[in-house]
């Protein structure tokens, strides 16, 4: 049997049929419509209308020019635009999200003309990669419960709250609640010329708990400001979506990463920690600036970046500052010319540079002192300030704790074709420590730029390890001053033989004719060895060759209040450890000037103002109570030197410049083991003055005073003391080699000369010089015609005697018989007085004179003889005399020496003549 459906049963089915084709229908629309659903809580609610693609909101409630709208809901998937229609008058969107739900922001977002958007929601907002903003006017994303009015009204995010509340003021304000959403943003979307630009605006704001950037973007032309607050916080608004003020407990994080970034022109980031990784960047341009504002911690790290091009400044005020991985803060100035963007730092408690290894940081410190810097290019990671054209912007950092920078950072300012450099101030109220790290501020090469100054304020500086602080010219504008303030120390340590550049503190000129700056340097203590450097050339050595161009060089001036210790070589002896100056062009060098307390040279190390070209070498000039030269390097055996030179051992140069003049002033001075205080010369230019003023001088175990030279004319030396000592054949010489031998002039109180210690003006191919000798005794040496293995005074001259030199030696007439006395010539025996006077008696019989014992101690040898019976004291003749004095229990009054004597251990003392005293036979008759 066949049954044919009822008519019922048929309307039935087709009724089914046309309700699954409305709810198909429906469920693909669903998703545009599902994520975007008003809550009906206004006056005028808002509407959608679909128009393929397109989601246009109508409606909303009007006040003023501020258009409310209210959602349960409000995410744009994929995709997908919504539109806002809103009239011109309008001038500004306020949509609030009253269900819960964060909203979720992959799509399109609009709206007609200039009308700035404001979106709240507190339980977060999500930009997804797609994301993308197309308004007129300021887009502000907030997770805040409520908004302010300039009238005092508040517009939260409950739909209870009636329209009674809507207000025709302006936003002032947001007041977050007890949990504040977070704000993540992904966008990478294109702008309508292909362009990434993520979350674009004219401004832009996003205020909520934690912000994070996962790769997203958020660009605007005028400003973008990202702030994360904690429970209760209420933030002022400046009426354009920036920050005004902050009354918070607690901040929260901003973390940018992925290659996540922000660009504007003023950029606003405020927070608890900033943290920038994997290639993040915020780009500042001109107008605005670029404030970074932290309570705990800034912390760019994995080759991320903050730039300021053209103008802004970049700010960073937080507690703890780092820096590593290769990440970066650069300020760059082009050719446009103008003032240049500043890099200011201030961090409470510590600021971290750290780099990604010493091998590029030292390809790179190769490449900035020869030129080949690009300032377009790549470089590695620190703090970079660019100056092309114009004023270049200045680089402050201040903190209250430490400063470190290492593992191959760096702090760089050059300057670039006519550009004014800026200048770099570092204020470090603990220990500024470079470890392979370096701060330098330079003019680049072929350059007409001037170089900015650096100051540098800090408790303690620390240089190791391959570690620069320089300021240089490579072209023909002069290069910055250094000064340097240390509370309680410099040290300067260590260069390692695998460095382009020692371990130092420089102002150089290279290449052009610009001068270089000085160097001032004010601490505690001053600690240099292992071959570190402190130099102001003009021209030098770079990678083992050298460079002849320069132009003039900078002075130097270290003053430490307690101590100065130079010591050492490097670990491979090529380096020694010292402050100098030196020319290797035409342009004279700097002076060098040394003030402390006490000051240490030793083990090799050399303190020196040097020419090795055609200019005039400084002059050395040392202010010291106690100076203490010792010692030879323990790797090349040579010895420690405080030296002014024309020429140098170790520079294959001519050197035709005059040496320069070494001054020295001080209470105690002593040269030791080898060491030297030397004013020479090595070519044909003129040795200088030694001019040494000390009231004890030592020269000990091999220790000189010389001004030698080989072809020029030949140094002088002068020296003035009280006394001045010269033991184990140390000497005083300024001998000549084709020249005439220079002049020594000595004015002392005491001259000791002992176990061949010379005091030499000889010549090999010249006369000899002047040896001028001005003292109130002198001991140990003579004047002598050739040198003998005794301590010698010469001015000879290898090609003979009628070419000696004139040794002069004055003192006041001192009479090496003084102490003897002359006996009487009546030689009566005295015994026979004696035996007739106490003829038959029990007699005793002694003499006290030469030989023998005075009555008290104190007394000299007695120039009268006599002897006493029972009664009287007699002459010799036996005539009654008066008695001897009885002894004087008051010291004897000072007597002027008038001769000398030596001890067993060679010990020289200064004697008065004796007192003439009584010397009696003591005799008795019972």
């Amino acid at each position: 049997m066949v049954t044919h459906p009822s008519r019922s049963n048929c309307t039935t089915g087709i009724r089914g049929l046309l309700s699954a084709i409305v709810f198909a229908w429906l469920w693909n629309s669903a998703p545009a419509f599902a994520q975007l659903i008003p809550d009906q809580s206004l006056p005028e609610n808002s509407r959608l209308l679909r128009d393929g693609s397109r989601i246009h909101v109508e409606g909303g409630t009007q006040a003023g020019g501020n258009l409310f709208h209210s959602f349960q809901e409000f995410s744009i998937p994929q995709d997908l635009q919504v539109h806002f229609d809103n009239a011109a008058s309008i001038e500004r969107i306020i949509t609030r999200v009253t269900g819960g739900e964060m909203s979720q922001l992959d799509g399109h977002l609009s709206a007609n003309g200039a009308a700035s958007f404001i979106l709240v929601n507190p339980q977060g907002i999500e930009f997804g990669e797609r994301a993308r903003l197309s308004l007129g006017g300021m887009f502000m994303a907030t997770t805040a419960e409520g908004l302010q009015f300039a009238d005092g009204s508040i517009w939260g995010t409950s739909p209870s709250e009636t329209s009674t509340l809507l207000t025709v003021s302006t936003p002032v304000g947001v007041q977050f609640g007890d949990r504040p959403g977070p704000i993540l943003n992904r966008s990478l979307a294109l702008d309508d010329q292909g362009t990434p630009m993520g979350l674009g605006a004219l401004r832009l704001s996003l205020l909520g708990g934690e912000v994070h950037f996962e790769g997203g973007q958020a660009r605007s032309p005028l400003s973008v400001t990202v702030g994360s607050f904690g429970p209760g916080t209420v933030v002022g608004l400046d009426g354009q979506g920036g920050i005004a003020e902050v009354n918070s407990q607690e901040l929260g994080t901003i973390r940018l990463s992925r290659q996540g970034g922000i660009g504007g022109g003023a950029i606003r980031l405020l927070g608890d920690r900033l943290e920038m990784t994997e290639g993040a960047q915020v780009v500042s341009l001109n107008p605005g600036m670029m404030a970074i504002d932290m309570t705990d911690s800034v912390h760019l790290d994995g080759e991320s970046q903050m730039i300021s091009l053209n103008g802004p400044d970049l700010e960073i005020q937080t507690g703890t500052f780092r820096l590593e991985n290769g990440s970066r803060l650069v300020a760059s100035q082009g050719n446009e010319g103008g003032q240049g963007g500043a890099i200011r730092i201030n961090a409470r408690e510590a600021i971290v540079l750290r780099g990604v290894g010493f091998e590029p940081f030292n390809l790179f410190l190769a490449g900035a002192a020869t030129g080949q810097l690009d300032p377009e290019g790549d470089t590695i990671g620190g703090i970079f300030s660019f100056t092309t054209a114009g004023q270049g912007g200045e680089v402050e950092v201040t903190t209250g704790g430490d400063f470190t920078a290492e593992n191959g950072v760096i702090l760089f300012m050059p300057t670039f074709a006519g550009g004014q450099g800026g200048n770099l101030t570092l204020e470090v109220g603990g220990t500024l420590s470079l470890n392979e790290g370096a701060i330098v501020n330079a003019t680049t090469l072929n350059s007409r730029g001037v170089g900015g100054d650096t100051d540098v304020k800090v408790g303690s500086l620390r240089l190791a390890n391959g570690s620069t602080l320089a300021n240089l010219t490579l072209g023909d504008g002069p290069a910055g001053d250094i000064s340097i303030q240390a509370q309680h120390r410099v040290e300067v340590l260590d260069s390692r033989p695998d460095a382009f550049v020692p371990t130092g503190i420089f102002n150089n000129s290279l290449f052009g004719s610009g001068p270089a700056g000085d160097i001032t340097i004010e601490t505690g203590d001053f600690i240099n060895r292992g071959g570190g450097l402190v130099t102001s050339n003009t021209g030098g050595t770079l990678g083992g060759g050298l460079v002849t161009e320069g132009g003039p060089g900078g002075n130097i001036s270290i003053t430490a209040e307690n101590l100065m210790q130079i010591v050492g070589v490097s670990a491979d002896g090529q380096l020694t450890s010292g402050p100098g100056t030196t020319t290797f062009g035409v342009f004279p060098a700097g002076n060098l000037t040394l003030n402390t307390r006490r000051l240490e040279i030793g083990d090799g190390a050399i303190v020196s103002t040097a020419t090795v070209g055609a200019g005039d070498a400084g002059t050395l000039t040392v202010n010291a109570r106690e100076v203490e030269v010792f010692g030879r390097s323990p790797i090349t055996g040579l010895p420690s030197i405080l030296v002014s030179s024309s020429g140098r051992g170790d520079v294959p140069l001519d050197a035709t410049g005059e040496g320069g003049d070494l001054r020295l002033v001080s209470d105690r001075l002593t040269v030791r083991d080898g060491a030297v205080l030397d004013v020479r010369s090595f070519g044909s230019g003129s040795a200088g003055l030694l001019d040494i003023q000390a009231r004890d001088i030592l020269l000990d175990r091999g220790g000189s005073l010389s001004a030698a030279t080989v072809t020029g004319l030949g140094g002088n030396i002068q020296v003035r003391s009280q006394n001045l000592q010269l033991r184990r054949g140390s000497g005083i010489s300024t001998n000549a080699g084709s020249t005439d031998g220079g002049n020594i002039r000595l004015d002392t109180a005491t001259l000791v000369a002992l176990e061949n210690s010379d005091i030499t003006a000889n010549a090999l191919e010249g006369r000899g010089g002047r040896v001028s000798i001005t003292a109130e005794g002198i001991f140990g040496t003579e004047f002598r015609e050739v040198q003998t293995d005794q301590s010698d005074i010469t001015a000879t001259s290898a090609l003979g005697a009628e070419f000696s030199g004139i040794v002069e030696i004055n003192t006041p007439d001192a009479d090496s018989t003084a102490g003897l006395v002359e006996l009487e010539t009546d030689t009566t025996d005295p015994s026979e007085q004696i035996v007739q006077d106490c003829l038959g008696q029990d007699n005793r019989f002694s003499i006290i004179g030469r030989g023998g014992r005075p009555e008290d101690p104190q007394l000299g040898l007695a120039t009268r003889l006599g002897w006493r019976d029972q009664r009287d004291w007699r002459t010799l003749t036996g005539e009654p005399q008066t008695p001897p004095p009885q002894p004087q229990t008051q010291t004897p009054p000072l007597q002027e020496a008038t001769t000398w004597v030596m001890s067993a251990t060679g010990q020289v003392s200064l004697v008065s003549q004796q007192r003439e005293t009584e010397v009696f036979l003591n005799w008795s008759c019972p």
